[in-house]
C-alpha cells in the first residue's frame, strides 16, 4: 500500500513573501524556461521582484531554479517592500 504522505503546508495562509532575483541568462536553454522567467515579472538580468509564496510561484521557481536566487522575507522585509 505505501505510506501516505501529509500535503505540504501552504505559506498562502501566513502571507509570506519571496524575492526573486534572476541571476543567469536563460539563452541556451527550453524557450519554456524563458517563458517561465516573463511570466514571474522578470524581464531583464539581475532583476528582482516580490512574489506572495504560493504552490504556484513554488513551480515556476523550482522549473528554473538554476537560473533564479530566491529569498524569503520575514515581517520587517515585508513590511519595507510593501513600502516601495
Amino acid at each position: 500500500m505505501g505510506v501516505k504522505h501529509n500535503p505540504p503546508i501552504s505559506n498562502v495562509a501566513t502571507g509570506k513573501m519571496l524575492r526573486i532575483t534572476q541571476m543567469h541568462s536563460a539563452i541556451g536553454y527550453e524557450s519554456s524556461q524563458g517563458r517561465t522567467v516573463k511570466a514571474l515579472g522578470i524581464h531583464k538580468m539581475h532583476q528582482t521582484v516580490v512574489k506572495r509564496d504560493t504552490p504556484d510561484i513554488r513551480g515556476m521557481i523550482f522549473k528554473i531554479q538554476h537560473l533564479l536566487r530566491v529569498e524569503e522575507l520575514d515581517a520587517a522585509e515585508q513590511a519595507e517592500e510593501g513600502a516601495k
